[in-house]
């Protein structure tokens, strides 16, 4: 855990570029402002603190956490959580940008987080996170990413709870040999998915549609079969 500092922050203005720009160590990182506006905050949390349904002190890991910004957003509408951020590059996970983001957000959406971060980095096998059970695990539009998917779905399901829950966002496609338009990799097809899932003794409990403008991005959640 680490504690938010007041700190200060080199800001290129959202008029000009659309974006922040912070500055460590000489090297520049830029956030999209948009993720940064309060009405965004109220939204995703509006979108998804129905499907997760936190409670206070639970255990909350994510895996491919990328920045973090989702989960800052989540814990400032959210009892206290403890969040284990993971992630492959550390260029984008790391404290001092975590500290410097989460410092931009409390302050944009003028709310204060009650939550702890803590940060893993890990390989293309493992997470590396702590060997603790988790109340709740996500997978936030990052499987699809996943080199070596059965060794980490192995990890991944070692480490949550016997009542957990672990929530899979995906952009599911409707037919074979369709690829992210982003990144370039194959997309999933729904039955693709839970079929990797079952596997690992993990069976589909619900699925959710967080936006009603996206029918092809959903949420599933699956829990342990006991």
């Amino acid at each position: 855990m680490f504690k938010i500092q007041l700190l200060l922050i080199l800001l290129i203005p959202a008029q000009m570029f659309g974006q922040y720009e912070f500055k460590i160590d000489g090297q520049n990182f830029n956030i999209p402002s948009s993720v940064t506006k309060k009405k965004h905050i109220a939204f995703e949390n509006e979108c998804y603190q129905p499907i997760y349904k936190f409670k206070e002190n639970e255990k909350v890991a994510s895996i491919g956490a990328g920045w973090g910004i989702n989960e800052i957003i989540y814990s400032l509408e959210s009892p206290k959580l403890y969040f284990y951020l993971e992630d492959i590059n550390a260029q984008f996970l790391n404290v001092s940008l975590l500290e410097k983001e989460i410092f931009l957000l409390q302050n944009r959406y003028g709310k204060q987080t009650k939550s702890e971060f803590r940060i893993y980095i890990g390989d293309s096998i493992s997470t590396k996170l702590p060997k603790i059970l988790f109340d709740k695990i996500l997978i936030e539009n990052s499987l699809h990413e996943f080199s070596n998917s059965y060794e980490m779905l192995c990890d991944i399901e070692q480490k949550l709870s016997n009542n957990g829950s672990l929530f899979v966002s995906e952009y599911i496609s409707s037919k074979p040999n369709k690829r992210h338009k982003g990144c370039g990799k194959p997309m999933f097809l729904e039955s693709e998915l839970i079929n990797l899932f079952t596997k690992h003794n993990l069976i589909l409990f619900k699925k959710y549609q967080p936006y009603l403008k996206k029918e092809d991005f959903i949420v599933f959640e699956f829990r342990k079969k006991m």
